[in-house]
């Protein structure tokens, strides 16, 4: 893991190189001295860097530029790179005080996945920290479905009462929470890593 921190309270942008290896990797911004006015982050590659590297940024999102302590962006690197952080003020005098962290997020093996003989979905152990879902079927029951695997659909579809995600390995400092709303209802409270939502 990078932690880096920019403490000059010049108005100009501060750049640091970070060398990566090749992998998947969480950017994050944690922390400013100015929590009026925090600086943002820009994360990009150095022009070396080869072309099988990739910025992951939310769909809304346009450009890979951190606003606040909080935001994140994933970086998907084939082969070693250089990633280019850029700390810049929000105004004249503007600080450039910044923790911006990157953090290795590890593989591991995919959980193996089997139908038990009463029809529910048993994602076995989670192996390497992978994140699953616990989601309370209307009619079946609790069922477990790890990445890229369906709950309750399409060709089951069902509704789902409620849910839980679950993250062993979740990595230290970060904090996951979630909420669950049905058409008719307001969302529920936000609740931390591991707990059950819904009805």
């Amino acid at each position: 893991m990078f932690e880096g921190q920019m403490r000059q309270g010049a108005a100009a942008a501060k750049r640091k190189t970070v060398d990566i290896e090749r992998g998947l990797f969480l950017v994050r911004y944690a922390s400013s001295d100015d929590t009026r006015h925090p600086p943002t982050v820009r994360i990009s590659f150095e022009e070396r860097s080869g072309p099988d590297t990739a910025l992951i940024i939310h769909p809304d999102a346009r450009d890979a530029i951190l606003s606040e302590p909080g935001t994140a962006l994933a970086v998907r690197a084939a082969s070693p790179a250089k990633l280019l952080v850029e700390v810049m003020p929000t105004g004249m005098d503007g600080s450039t005080a910044a923790t911006v962290k990157v953090e290795a997020l590890n593989p591991g093996a995919m959980p193996e996945t089997t139908i038990a003989a009463d029809g529910h979905l048993d994602a076995g152990p989670l192996a390497g920290g992978a994140i699953r879902l616990r989601a309370h079927v209307a009619g079946i029951g609790d069922v477990i479905a790890a990445i890229n695997e369906w709950v309750a659909g399409p060709s089951a579809p069902s509704r789902i009462e409620g849910l839980a995600i679950d993250w062993p390995d979740m990595p230290a400092g970060l904090d996951l929470r979630y909420a669950v709303r049905s058409r008719n209802a307001d969302a529920t409270r936000l609740a931390p890593i591991g707990s059950f939502v819904g009805t």
